[in-house]
């Protein structure tokens, strides 16, 4: 049986979770009129935003209809607590109307709305309830979860072997992908021998991750299988480690309706993964806006529009990449003008990347055995420092962002309804939450608890500096499962934009200025794209700060061949006069028939329309040489 998903999608202040919250007192309403609108589930990603969403649909209801809400989540992250119970067992109560902590229940009757984050809803048991259930899935965007990667020796590898088999991963036409990409299957297994594999204080270590992965994959007899395991097997040394990332199986199976809220949907993991399942994806943005807002779609549309036209984003660096957990840890930021410098010296000195890093860590950590340098160290320090590079990335943007927040609140004045000063807000990782800021200036907050704020709606400007990308091999094996999927964009960009929405552009009553400020040029170009082209991005403090840029020996190679072969680039452009256009089509053409037979490397038909390709490009060549 297909599937069939609706979806609202818009950009961050459009007023989905508005429309959401007066779906849900129709809801309400309906059920207690006696209509046969069955139960509601709200699924939010934090709890931040289940309490706010709360908040508001009661703000909306008469308090004796109050009632008809209940939500169960973990506090503060808690994995059991003896009292209450999982979650799962919370929430099988209230649908069986059971008691729960000697708490008062009342039935969860229909017009009911259950209230739960999208960690529990995955792991739901079957409930006779379903069918008649609508699921409200908000914010849906990343659905794959990167688990910790397995360190195997001989024998826990032999577990490995034991609990699951493996088969080469095959895309949605059934074809083999190269990459050594891997299907997880776990076998059959009676109860008893699965007891005995815990009494092996050889493979303990491991036995709980895996243990917990097989039961994840076998669920009760009439359960549907809602989680699937892929992964990479790599040999480090004497050990194995196998990389894996989890998705969600046909996680709607059984419910009455499903309705989706998310920002930018088509580009998501979750879009991509249920068109790979095969699931009907319907678009019901502006008939589902038209009925639940005010003004329906056309007037919020007008609006957040003016709004993300009052918006400017100034990028840090002209680095094209997206913001690397990598680059902060160990990198360094150099002036655009002496990154072919730098990889002289480095040359003259038989000096790599790594002594770099080497380097970054000994200035970082000056106390650890980190930081013992040797004398080609500090030579090549001295060049360094002599080029103005920056060794720690964080501490320099957050003071850039500083300067150029003080500069945009002194012309722009940033205050509440009351006329208090309001402060910006700077987003980054978890780990730089606490990093001293100057409060006038800038509240942080943690990346990972962005979505649902929205006490910061009268601050005017907003610094996005976390680095969330994935694993180059995690990016491998998700975009080896989604073909369509960017994991890299869609890591950063989805969460910048959802940032950046949390500042006055999100505020539909002003029409005051608001400023972004991001990592990189690329991150900027990307976040405008998808804004539409409406803001505008400001590169003169980018160039006050010195047009800085990540070191990447890469980019300083393209620096060194930029300069000795831009006369030989016109020379050809020149010759080729009328068909540069029609060539570079071509070269596009080739690019995408290649990644495609990537994924398919059998199909015949685009072997042969690839050669077909190639043949015209070289024809024209042949023809101006």
């Amino acid at each position: 049986m297909t599937i069939t998903v609706n979806y609202v999608s818009g950009v961050p202040g459009l007023g989905k979770t508005r429309a959401a919250i007066d779906f849900m007192r129709r809801h309400i309403e309906g059920g207690l009129a006696g209509k046969d609108v069955g139960y509601l589930f709200y699924v939010a990603p934090t709890v931040d935003l289940l309490n706010q969403t709360i908040k508001n649909l009661k703000a909306l209801l008469d308090p004796a209809l109050h009632v008809m809400i209940r939500a169960e989540y973990s506090i503060e992250g808690e994995q059991y607590n003896k009292k209450l119970g999982t979650v799962d067992t919370r929430i099988r109560a209230v649908l069986n109307d059971n008691r729960v902590g000697g708490k008062g229940v009342l039935p969860f009757c229909e017009g009911s709305i259950l209230f739960m984050t999208h960690s529990s809803f995955i792991k739901l048991r079957k409930h006779d309830k379903f069918d008649k259930t609508t699921v409200l899935f908000d914010e849906a965007r990343k659905w794959a979860t990167e688990m910790p990667a397995l360190e195997l020796d001989a024998k826990s590898e032999n577990l490995f072997r034991t609990l699951f088999s493996t088969s080469e991963f095959r895309n949605s036409k059934g074809a083999k992908v190269s990459g050594g990409f891997l299907t997880i299957h776990p076998n059959k297994i009676k109860p008893s021998k699965l007891a005995s594999l815990v009494n092996d204080t050889n493979t303990a270590s491991v036995f709980r991750d895996l243990y917990n992965m097989y039961q994840d994959l076998t669920p009760n007899a009439d359960e549907p299988i809602r989680m699937q395991v892929f992964g990479l097997m790599k040999s480090s040394g004497n050990k194995k480690c196998f990389v894996r990332v989890a998705l969600p199986s046909q996680p709607f199976v059984g419910f009455k309706r499903i309705l989706i809220l998310s920002a930018d949907f088509e580009t998501s993991q979750m879009y991509h993964l249920l068109k790979m399942e095969g699931c009907q994806v319907n678009n019901i943005t502006i008939p589902f806006l038209d009925r639940h807002l005010k003004g329906g779609f056309g007037r919020a549309n007008r609006v957040i529009t003016e709004r993300y036209q009052k918006l400017t984003i100034v990028p840090l660096t002209l680095d094209r990449e997206m913001p690397s957990k990598h680059q902060l840890a160990k990198g360094l930021l150099i002036p655009d003008t002496e990154l072919v410098g730098l990889k002289e010296k480095m040359a003259e000195l038989n000096m790599t990347t790594a002594h770099l890093h080497d380097i970054v860590r000994a200035i970082r950590h000056p106390d650890s055995r980190k930081g013992v340098l040797t004398k080609t160290h500090k030579t090549m320090l001295e060049h360094i420092r002599g080029a103005n590079a920056e060794l720690d990335i964080m501490d320099w943007m957050i003071k850039s962002s500083h300067k150029i927040a003080k500069a945009w609140m002194a012309r722009f004045k940033a205050t509440d309804k009351n006329g208090v000063p309001q402060p910006g807000v700077m987003i980054v990782n978890n780990k730089y939450v606490d990093y001293p800021l100057q409060r006038e200036v800038f509240q942080s907050l943690n990346v990972g608890k962005v979505e649902g704020r929205n006490e910061f709606m009268h601050s005017n400007v907003v610094a996005f500096l976390a680095a969330i990308n994935p694993r180059p091999d995690i990016a491998r094996l998700l975009n080896a499962i989604l073909p369509e999927y960017d994991a890299h964009e869609d890591y950063v960009v989805d969460k910048a934009i959802q940032s950046i929405g949390r500042g006055n552009i999100r505020n539909h009553n002003s029409d005051k200025k608001m400023l972004a400020i991001v990592s990189t040029v690329g991150l900027a170009e990307k976040i405008q794209a998808r804004m539409s082209h409406y803001p505008r991005i400001r590169l003169t403090d980018t160039e006050e700060l010195g047009n800085m840029q990540r070191w990447s020996y890469n980019q300083a190679g393209a620096k060194t061949r930029e300069a000795s072969g831009v006369h030989r680039r016109d020379r050809f452009d020149a010759k080729l006069g009328d068909n540069k256009k029609l060539y570079s089509s071509l070269s596009m053409q080739i690019s995408r028939l290649k990644k495609k037979l990537a994924l398919d490397p059998d199909d015949r038909a685009l072997q042969k329309e690839l050669g077909q390709v190639i043949e015209a490009r070289a024809s024209l060549r042949t023809k101006e040489s």
